[in-house]
């Protein structure tokens, strides 16, 4: 049986046979904390009395972070135009009518995954190109033509955390990603920048680069603390695991609590080297086979 709230109300509900929740690597551990399930001086501090000790429940948070390497573009190729005035608003209107022309894709075409030379042997670097210059949520975008290089490492080192709100557990959870806290990650990612600035003033380039906009010449700690932002893949806070630590099995079960299982993206030990879409899809659809047999 699990307790809802439904419109300010809370209604109860029974399964037939077990519960999955999928409620991403935030929502998850909060849910499970809230039903008394985690670390159980962190309940006790919010009030909820600790039915299940789970000591790990809300560690471990783990994201990918990126950086944009920008300049400008002297030639006028670059997406610039159609996100201006009446031009968005035809952008807007040839998609929702035809499906097709510069809102029809995310324009990121062109990606590569990249060694910077202190990993372990594997890629541990990612960037997208995108033919144009603003931030994801286009508050920030250069007047003019321009260009930008993602650059995210793959494969941080530091952790952070989920943990309830201890005033009212029902708000949001207070969330500590805790990025680029180790050396590693911090050379990894001035790695990456210099990378992508050998890549956009190499000969290829030439005719197409013109002013660096981002980082231009400032501290790259300084740059990154400032402009970080996560890439979306928020992983890790239920590990699975066989040891006694791990928050669930390998099929998702919640170690200590019968009929319940988390299938997402907090059950990752580890974020992949990549991004996270089709691992959780295969990691759900693996489960799901198991649940069905």
């Amino acid at each position: 049986m699990c307790k809802w709230l439904v419109g300010g109300r809370l209604k109860s509900f029974r399964a037939s046979r077990e519960i999955v929740l999928s409620a991403g690597a935030i929502k998850s551990p909060q849910v499970l904390m809230r039903s008394g399930i985690g670390p159980e001086s962190a309940l006790k501090s919010a009030g909820i009395a600790c039915l299940v000790p789970r000591g790990e429940i809300g560690q471990n948070l783990q994201d990918h972070l990126e950086v944009y390497v920008q300049a400008s573009c002297p030639k006028p190729v670059s997406l610039y135009p159609s996100t201006r005035g009446l031009k968005r608003l035809a952008v807007g209107a040839q998609w929702y009518l035809t499906k097709r022309g510069d809102g029809a894709t995310n324009h990121f075409h062109t990606g590569a995954f990249l060694r910077s030379g202190l990993d372990y042997g594997y890629p541990d670097l990612q960037f997208h190109f995108l033919p144009v210059a603003m931030d994801y949520d286009g508050k920030d975008s250069y007047r003019g033509h321009g260009f930008q290089v993602h650059v995210g490492p793959m494969k941080p080192t530091s952790r952070g955390s989920i943990t309830l709100n201890p005033k009212d557990p029902g708000l949001a959870p207070k969330i500590l990603f805790n990025y680029n806290a180790t050396e590693q990650d911090q050379q990894v990612m001035r790695r990456g920048i210099e990378l992508a600035r050998e890549l956009i003033n190499s000969p290829p380039f030439s005719e197409l680069k013109g002013k660096e906009l981002r980082p231009g010449p400032v501290d790259l700690t300084e740059f990154v603390h400032r402009f970080g932002e996560s890439a979306y893949h928020p992983s890790g806070t239920c590990r699975m695991g066989r040891d006694a630590d791990a928050v669930v099995a390998p099929d998702g079960v919640v170690k200590g609590v019968s009929g319940l299982r988390v299938v997402d993206a907090s059950i990752m030990p580890e974020i992949t080297n990549g991004n996270l879409n089709a691992v959780v899809v295969m990691m759900a659809e693996k489960i799901a086979a198991q649940i069905l047999a």
